[in-house]
């Protein structure tokens, strides 16, 4: 899936993982926030520079993201309960993609 909205993104693994956007953009280390904030990595340097998916979670350097998706695919591996999360957001991201272009199909509701 490509992705291309970040405000969809961080909603999507927000909503997801019972977190803030603001949380996952924050400096907090809290697990909750530091496991959002790897996913939305991870997910964004799919089809991203690891520097672009660095930046939309405002860290400054790409091995932010080179550790995050590292972390991620390590825990996709062992843990089930993260493989379904990362399921769940990627349907939320579709679901919040799907009602922004119904909505409307002039505006360009999602700005990158």
């Amino acid at each position: 899936m490509l992705i291309t909205c970040q405000k969809a993104l961080l909603q999507s693994a927000a909503d997801v993982l019972g977190v803030t956007p603001e949380d996952i953009l924050g400096k907090r280390k809290r697990f909750a926030e530091a496991l959002a904030r790897q996913m939305v990595m991870t997910l964004w340097s799919e089809s991203h520079s690891l520097q672009d998916a660095a930046e939309i979670v405002n860290r400054t350097h790409h091995t932010a993201a080179f550790y995050a998706r590292r972390k991620i695919y390590e825990r996709l591996h062992y843990c089930e309960n993260s493989k379904e999360q990362m399921r769940k957001i990627l349907e939320k991201y579709s679901q919040i993609i799907l009602e922004q272009t119904t909505e409307s199909s002039k505006n360009n509701t999602c700005e990158a």
